[in-house]
């Protein structure tokens, strides 16, 4: 769905698409494409940690919320390298964006579970460089859908 979404708006923006895997969504390792009413009492306690906010939250063979946070800051971050006045857009998933909002606004990065970004949810986010101000990335806005 990231991909159509991201190839909607190119469209309608007249701009290219440059498909980065660290946008994907979080590694839900042996739970991937599992329904949640297949799952054991135990695979259930591993998502309850992941979905509860822990830091210990893993499910075998997937990533933490840490390792997520790392792969999509470090996204954000390439978009510095971009030509001077390029307005990258990221199109990714709701944990993805959650995680990476949540570590921009200096929370760990399992908190992204107490921050809920809808779909299709719009979230800003800017580099500042400033005397007075925090310098690095700042949030402008989190999960706005007025467009919808």
């Amino acid at each position: 769905r990231t991909r159509r979404t991201a190839e909607i708006i190119a469209q309608a923006c007249g701009c290219d698409i440059i498909f980065d895997s660290r946008l994907r969504e979080l590694n839900m390792g042996v739970l991937e494409k599992r329904h949640i009413d297949s799952l054991t009492e135990e695979e259930e306690n591993w998502r309850r940690q992941l979905v509860n906010g822990t830091v210990d939250g893993r499910i075998p063979e997937g990533e933490s919320m840490q390792e997520l946070s790392d792969r999509v800051n470090a996204a954000l971050e390439s978009c510095r390298d971009l030509p001077q006045g390029s307005r990258p857009l990221l199109v990714s998933h709701g944990i993805a964006l959650g995680c990476l909002v949540s570590t921009i606004l200096g929370l760990p990065a399992w908190a992204e579970r107490r921050l809920r970004l809808r779909n299709c949810s719009i979230s800003r986010v800017d580099y500042q460089e400033s005397l007075w101000l925090a310098s690095g990335w700042v949030v402008e806005t989190a999960g706005d859908i007025s467009h919808l």
